[in-house]
C-alpha cells in the first residue's frame, strides 16, 4: 500500500523554526521513545531495547539523523530534498528508523511509516518545539584558577618522581651488594 504524504505534510507549518543543537538532541530522545511506543500492539514482539542504549551526539555537514555503531547521530541543520530543513528532517529520519525497527519487512515508505511521521510531527507541533520550548539555560562552568591546578600538578610529579628516585636508590644498594659478593666468590 502506497502512503500519502500529503497528511503529514499539512502537519508542519510554513518554514518552521531550526532547532539548536541542544534542542535536536533533547527533541530526537523523546522521538525516538514516542516512534516505538506507536508501533508496540502486542502483536510484532517489539519491546523498548531499540531506544535504549544509544548515545546521542550532534553532527553536521551531510549526515543524516540516523544511528552509527551504537551513536544516534542528530543533525539539526541539514535539508533533505523534498522534505524540508531541521525539524521535519530530523521528524522524518526518526520515523523511517522507527519503522525499519517496528517493521523489518515492510517497505520505506509504507502507511505504517508514514503513520509514525504524522504522529512524530503532531507531537513537535503540538508541543510548541517549534516555538523553543525545548530550550534551556546553559549551566554556568565554574571558575577555574588555572594557575594553582597546573601548581597541584607540579607538586604531585615532584612526589612521584621522589618516590621513584627513592626506589631507584634501594635497586642499586640491593645491586651493588649483590657486585661486592660476587666480586669475592
Amino acid at each position: 500500500m502506497a502512503a500519502n504524504y500529503d497528511n503529514v505534510n499539512a502537519v508542519w507549518p510554513d518554514d518552521p523554526a531550526r532547532p539548536t543543537g541542544q534542542e535536536a538532541l533533547a527533541g530526537a530522545r523523546k522521538l525516538v521513545k514516542l516512534a516505538l511506543s506507536l508501533g508496540r500492539d502486542g502483536t510484532n514482539g517489539i519491546n523498548y531495547r531499540y531506544g535504549r542504549g544509544y548515545e546521542f551526539k550532534l553532527t553536521s555537514g551531510n549526515r543524516y539523523t540516523w544511528t552509527r555503531r551504537g551513536v544516534f547521530y542528530v543533525n539539526p541543520a541539514q535539508h533533505q530534498w523534498g522534505v524540508g530543513n531541521g525539524w521535519q528532517t530530523i521528524v522524518h529520519n526518526i520515523a523511517h528508523w522507527a519503522g525499519r525497527k517496528l517493521y523489518p519487512g515492510a517497505k520505506p515508505h509504507d502507511h505504517r511509516t508514514a503513520f509514525i511521521e504524522r504522529k512524530l510531527a503532531e507531537h513537535v507541533v503540538n508541543s510548541g518545539w517549534l516555538d523553543g520550548k525545548l530550550k534551556r539555560e546553559p549551566k554556568p562552568k565554574p571558575e577555574i584558577d588555572r594557575v594553582a591546578l597546573r601548581a597541584a600538578r607540579v607538586e604531585a610529579s615532584i612526589k612521584r618522581w621522589e618516590s621513584k628516585r627513592k626506589r631507584a636508590d634501594n635497586a642499586l644498594k640491593k645491586l651493588r651488594r649483590q657486585q661486592r659478593y660476587y666480586a669475592k666468590t
